[in-house]
């Protein structure tokens, strides 16, 4: 097995490592440069969300974030004219230079996010793979432990949520605090901060589940310390907490909206289920049809780590209590023949134990806390929790927060197989022993991916492009869908649009999120009256300036036919001009006679000053 000792440096050891994984990425994906350059990983709804977020975010930084109002960066180019859009979903602001950057060199909205992700599974493998080598000190053990939480059915089946993807984060985090427990500095306090700010302006689903892990770490330190925190432990401590202050404003929106949106309640199917355990990934070519639940209430429960993580996990436990053991009983040595008193001897500083345990309890934790509220449950662990700690209360999807349960499984497993090949003796032996495992977890874990493609073709941008040199002003694209009688149209219509329209920035009635607005099923329906005189005067009230036709199928939906969007131009309102691009139109309606404020649940977003990209006169 590898220790500290084994390399004059790191680095071979660390290149090995990363050649692993990339050959495991490989293995387990099977994309072809060509396919990621084109087609999207998931679905058309939420990654399509998440790269309008992720170019939101650098859109926000160039043109609000520097100025003198910066939570105005949150005041995003969909659902016009309400406030803090972007709060709507995760806003991924730690992440989003790293696409944009991305996105700068490949011009590609799709290659850049399977970029992006290739790299989150990398970070779940190397920062899990830091934590089971820093607490066991063992090179193979801390492999599979990566593995099997970076290619888990967990992050397999959240293909379509690229924001749930950035999970990794946690390990790391968890493994810089034990550092910094462990070996007290500033460095380390300054590292652990950043690792949080990072968390914090990720994903609010981690931002909860790691400060409750945090608080759990602490709370053990302190017991197992007896209360005694040194000074340049309370001081690192002190600077970690500091640097993650930095991301609080960012909560404001996430309040405000939240507050807005009261009347959302748990859902009980989104819970945690003792099944869960064994759920597969959807179309798992070891176990069959074992995963192929497609039901709501399962495509957010696959939680398999696979069976031989379990049972290892089982070995590292039982392997963690009986050293435990033998160190207490170890812990005070017999006084020798001369009579001189007794000595004390602390376990080895390289096993770690209590690093081990404490991660062993945030697993338990997780676990409890994603079993959620249950139909019939008048309490629960997590229902405390959301009803009453701001941070978690718009976490609604419970069992998403097992996954911080399947990292801790594989570092127990981790610690499970170092204990079976240490046993071995035999260097040969043992090398194959852990090559099997490893092989095998992948076996396990391995499904296939689903992939789709993102219109991206000039047809379909053209009136984009078109509209990207027009004075700024409201759009509304239609056919608009309403959510309430066609959630899968909405949800697989509205986010390409999104994306699209950030070629553009001008603000939109239309919108798909994690949350929307209470007028938008109303506007929704009545924008499917068009063109009736109403439906013309909701527009203007809305000082909607323009509308975008589109005519023909797009992403797999009817939208207007040419006979439906002519009905419709036949009938615009005098002084309204219409030019054809590709196979759409786009309308200008003129600036909108200001008879009265729009409704809007706060102040509405400047539109001059972050929407406005250009100026070209409308053709004929």
């Amino acid at each position: 097995m590898c220790d500290d000792d084994e390399f004059a440096s790191p680095w071979p050891r660390r290149w090995l490592v990363i050649v692993i994984f990339a050959a495991a990425e490989i293995a387990m994906v099977r994309r072809t440069p060509d396919q990621l350059a084109h087609r999207l990983l998931g679905n058309l709804s939420d990654p399509a969300l998440i790269i309008w977020t992720l170019r939101s975010d650098g859109h926000a930084t160039l043109h609000q974030l520097l100025s003198s109002h910066p939570l105005n960066s949150f005041n995003a180019n969909i659902f016009w004219p309400y406030r803090h859009t972007l709060a709507y979903a995760d806003d991924l602001i730690s992440i989003a230079p790293i696409y944009n950057a991305l996105f700068a060199v490949t011009r590609n909205w799709t290659l850049s996010l399977n970029l992006l992700w290739l790299g989150e599974l990398g970070l779940n493998m190397g920062a899990t793979y830091s934590l089971t080598r820093w607490l066991t000190h063992r090179t193979e053990a801390a492999v599979y432990a990566g593995l099997a939480c970076g290619f888990s059915a967990f992050i397999f089946s959240q293909t379509g949520h690229p924001q749930l993807q950035v999970v990794g984060l946690i390990p790391l985090g968890l493994l810089l605090l034990f550092k910094l427990l462990d070996r007290p500095s500033l460095g380390a306090g300054v590292a652990f901060g950043v690792c949080n700010l990072a968390i914090l302006l990720a994903a609010q689903y981690w931002a909860a589940i790691y400060a409750l892990s945090v608080v759990v770490v602490l709370i053990g330190w302190l017991i197992v310390t007896r209360g005694r925190f040194g000074a340049r432990l309370l001081v690192g401590l002190l600077v970690g907490l500091v640097i993650s202050l930095i991301a609080a404003p960012t909560f404001i929106p996430y309040h405000d909206v939240e507050q807005e949106q009261a009347n959302r309640a748990l859902a009980p199917y989104w819970s945690l289920h003792l099944a869960d355990v064994v759920r597969p990934a959807a179309g798992s070519y070891l176990y069959g049809s074992l995963g192929d639940d497609h039901a709501q209430a399962t495509t957010e429960r696959h939680d398999f780590p696979g069976f031989l993580t379990m049972a290892l996990a089982l070995v590292g436990l039982v392997a963690l209590a009986l050293a435990y053991r033998r160190a207490r009983r170890c812990r005070v040595l017999p006084p020798d023949q001369s009579g001189a008193r007794p000595k004390t001897r602390a376990p080895p500083r390289r096993e770690r134990r209590v690093f081990i345990a404490l991660v062993a309890v945030i697993g338990l934790v997780a676990l409890v806390l994603a079993v959620g509220a249950p139909a019939g449950w008048s309490w629960s662990p997590w229902r405390l929790l959301y009803d009453h700690v701001p941070i978690v209360s718009g976490v609604r999807v419970t069992a998403r927060l097992a996954a911080v349960s399947i990292m801790a499984l594989a570092v127990l497993a981790g610690v499970g197989l170092d204990t079976i090949v240490a046993a071995l003796r035999r260097p040969r032996l043992q090398l194959l022993a852990v090559a099997v495992a490893c092989a095998i977890v992948l076996v396990e874990l391995a499904a296939p991916l689903p992939w789709v493609t993102l219109p991206s073709d000039s047809a379909t941008l053209a009136v984009y492009h078109a509209l990207s040199h027009d004075p700024a002003g409201a759009v509304v694209e239609l056919p608009m869908t309403d959510p309430a009688t066609n959630s899968p149209r909405w949800s697989h219509t509205e986010p390409p649009r999104m994306v699209w329209s950030t070629i553009d920035w001008h603000p939109r009635l239309n919108g798909y999120s994690g949350y929307q607005p209470s007028t938008y099923d109303a506007n929704a329906a009545l924008m499917a009256t068009l063109p009736a005189d109403r439906a013309f005067a909701r527009l203007f009230q809305l000082r909607v300036r323009y509308l975008i036709l589109h005519v023909g199928v797009q992403t797999g939906y009817q939208m207007y036919t040419d006979a439906q969007a002519q009905a419709i131009l036949a009938r615009l309102p005098p002084g309204a001009t219409y030019a054809r691009y590709g196979p759409n139109y786009l309308v200008e309606l003129g600036p909108a006679p200001r008879t009265g404020p729009a409704p809007r649940a706060g102040p509405a977003p400047r539109a001059s000053a972050a929407y406005r990209v250009g100026r070209r006169p409308m053709p004929e």
